[in-house]
């Protein structure tokens, strides 16, 4: 799909005021809604500050919410010191690209604010899901080959329709993949199951990634969803510190669009006081709680003015004339989210 600019105006569709959460070095979370409430309302504000003196050109791009039936964001403000900015659309993945031209000042600084209302989704998505997909799947490193086909067709075989072979799929994931492995984690490394079997290897991989991959090897539409859990949600009765990067998915089944969250069932299934883990983890598969923040579906994302494919956009990305900068440096990256 073309890369098209998608309007301010179309970002800010809503009517609502929210509250919010901090990520980075010093980190809280607020939110005055129930996390009960079949509707909730956020505030993020993402601070960036890059400090180079010399750079010829500083680019820096930054994920937004993706309007969907799930969620609906508004209110976008940008300020800093940059040269430029623009929102763009690769992929259907809402991103902002901000500049910094030579000469501009030492410390870059960026400052975006959104607010956003979130609702509770079972059973399926309205049509509004199939719009923002990409248009293929694109995955490199979402196998459909290997332990994961083999996995994937043998559990399988006594399931016949498309809801049978999702619901086999998710249970064994849900029940083989350790929590700790299950987790969104960026960087390349592999996912073992209790065994310490390899099931599969790549670049910012979760058991959301193993449970598209499987369904996708058996014949099954899914993708992977990409965003920020704000707090622990309706399910789960421990405290979130801080936001933190959350996988979810989508699978289709028949002419529906199924809301999946294998990371709740595993977690539901690793808590050994709940007595409503085993149920938990079921409802998990059709459920999308609110009490989370949805950036994209995408995978593989070429961004615009950059040579760079990027496995995920899930974070800020950023190069100086031309070569990347390390996210995982402080001297050239500052990151918060803030409410």
């Amino acid at each position: 799909m073309k890369d098209s600019r998608i309007t301010r105006r179309g970002f800010l569709k809503g009517v609502c005021v929210g509250t919010g959460a901090v990520l980075g070095n010093s980190c809280f979370v607020l939110a005055n809604t129930n996390a009960t409430e079949s509707m909730r309302k956020f505030h993020l504000a993402f601070t960036q500050k890059v400090q180079f003196e010399t750079a010829q050109k500083v680019n820096l791009w930054s994920p937004l919410a993706l309007p969907h039936s799930f969620q609906t964001p508004y209110n976008l403000k940008v300020s800093g010191n940059h040269s430029s900015y623009r929102i763009d659309n690769a992929s259907n993945t809402p991103i902002l690209h901000a500049t910094w031209d030579k000469g501009s000042t030492k410390t870059k600084q960026l400052q975006i604010s959104f607010d956003i209302v979130s609702r509770f989704t079972q059973d399926s998505f309205d049509s509004t899901t199939r719009q923002v997909l990409p248009s293929h799947a694109q995955d490199r490193y979402i196998r459909t080959d290997g332990r994961i086909g083999e996995i994937a067709r043998t559990i399988t075989q006594g399931a016949f329709t498309q809801s049978q072979k999702a619901k086999v799929i998710f249970a064994w994931v849900a029940e083989n993949i350790p929590q700790q492995e299950a987790r969104n984690t960026h960087g390349i490394r592999s996912i073992k199951d209790k065994s310490g079997e390899v099931i599969i290897r790549g670049e910012d991989l979760s058991a959301t990634s193993v449970f598209v991959g499987m369904c996708r090897a058996v014949g099954l539409e899914a993708y992977e969803g990409f965003g920020l859990k704000m707090d622990g949600g309706r399910y789960s009765k421990a405290k979130l510190d801080k936001p933190e990067f959350y996988t979810r998915s989508v699978v289709k089944i028949g002419n529906a669009w199924v809301p999946n969250d294998i990371l709740l069932a595993i977690e539901a299934l690793g808590t050994a006081d709940s007595k409503n883990s085993r149920a938990i983890s079921e409802l998990a598969f059709d459920t999308w709680d609110n009490n989370w923040v949805l950036f994209n579906f995408s995978r593989d994302i070429a961004l615009k003015d950059s040579q760079a494919l990027l496995s995920t956009m899930q974070s800020v990305y950023g190069e100086i004339d031309g070569t990347k900068l390390s996210s995982y440096n402080d001297t050239h990256f500052a990151g918060y989210v803030i409410a």
